[in-house]
């Protein structure tokens, strides 16, 4: 099968598209024909050489829809033909967290793309419980990023204790997590505010649900959400970003406010003031994987029309290159997918 690899650590251009041997089917897996595949800044930071312990020579890729083509003679929970979201860690399932239904903190967990061959090709192999079916009136795109960006933004707002009411901030809103965050936190009833480095977005953010953008290039914002909550600060803060942005973001909370970090753009350190921390009893709080109820809640909430995909590009795998290049640039809104040349989106 075709997939896009790279042997060693480096910039967009260490991607290529060859052949590889297509994954073997186990007695209780499935194999994936790929038609979406999206396109995650972990993918790009990965491929730089950015993230400790992440091995280069992989397939890259852990958002991934498709048909299922082949099953394992074990297999009982799906069947040929269906069109199914692969999700994206592979776990244990049998650790008491696994068994709770908090498959993101099973300790065994390891990741498509990372530790495991990913979405930047036309198969892919996953035990049966890794995937799940989709709604007959949701696209292959949409599915694809059920469970990140949407799902782990879903994850990231019941971590923070989203209610009904709350006021949000956004940092990094037209980015591909934000820009399924400003609508899962509107469909959730939340008064949500962008912040984006660039004015040219507002429109757009607000056609998605945010109730104003505020402009912050150099990443300092907390004077402008303190001037527009009446110097209260926002409920929860969910940063995509945090190098230039999490003084600013704990700054915008409220008294008992909850900072949410998704995002480590520059992978580095970075300070804490704990007498901030005391002052306004702030937390903060570390979110990533979603569960699947996460991942099927966002199918339904796509399936209803609460929320939708918002994709900035769609490119053959030929072009995964392009898409890296184009995130490291920044300046896109959404997130990039990539098709198998001879996929048909549906």
């Amino acid at each position: 099968m075709r997939a896009v690899t790279f042997a060693n650590y480096g910039p967009p251009e260490v991607l290529r598209l060859g052949e590889v041997p297509t994954p073997q089917v186990d007695r209780g897996d499935v194999l994936v024909r790929i038609v979406s595949a999206g396109v995650c800044r972990h993918d790009v930071l990965h491929r730089a050489g950015k993230l400790p312990g992440s091995p280069a020579g992989a397939i890259l890729g852990h958002e991934i829809a498709g048909y299922v083509e082949q099953i394992g003679p074990e297999v009982t929970s799906i069947k040929s033909g269906d069109r199914v979201v692969v999700f994206h860690k592979l776990v244990c399932g049998v650790c008491d967290s696994c068994i709770d239904g908090r498959v993101d903190l099973c300790r065994s967990q390891k990741r498509l793309g990372t530790d495991a061959s990913g979405g930047y090709a036309e198969c892919i192999v996953v035990p049966q419980q890794n995937v799940i079916g989709i709604p007959d009136n949701v696209s292959m795109n949409a599915a694809a990023l059920a469970v990140c960006p949407m799902g782990a933004s879903l994850r990231a707002l019941r971590a923070a204790g989203a209610e009904l009411g709350m006021t949000v901030a956004i940092v990094g809103a037209a980015g591909g997590l934000g820009v399924h965050q400003v609508q899962l936190a509107s469909s959730m009833g939340l008064r949500v505010i962008a912040i984006t480095r660039s004015a040219k977005w507002s429109d757009q953010l607000a056609e998605l649900g945010a109730e104003m953008s505020l402009i912050a290039p150099e990443g300092d914002f907390a004077r402008q959400v303190k001037s527009v909550t009446g110097g209260e600060g926002v409920d929860i803060v969910l940063d995509n970003v945090i190098s230039s942005t999490f003084e600013a973001s704990l700054r915008s909370l409220g008294l008992g406010g909850v900072c949410v970090v998704l995002g480590n753009l520059e992978v580095r350190d970075i300070q804490v003031r704990p007498g901030l921390l005391i002052y306004r009893r702030l937390r903060i709080v570390g979110s990533g994987t979603p569960t699947k109820r996460d991942v099927r809640d966002v199918l339904t909430l796509l399936a209803m029309g609460k929320v939708k995909p918002v994709i900035a590009e769609e490119l053959p795998l030929s072009m995964a290159a392009m898409a890296h290049e184009w995130i490291e640039r920044g300046g896109r809104f959404g997130r990039f997918v990539l098709h198998p040349e001879d996929a048909m989106v549906s």
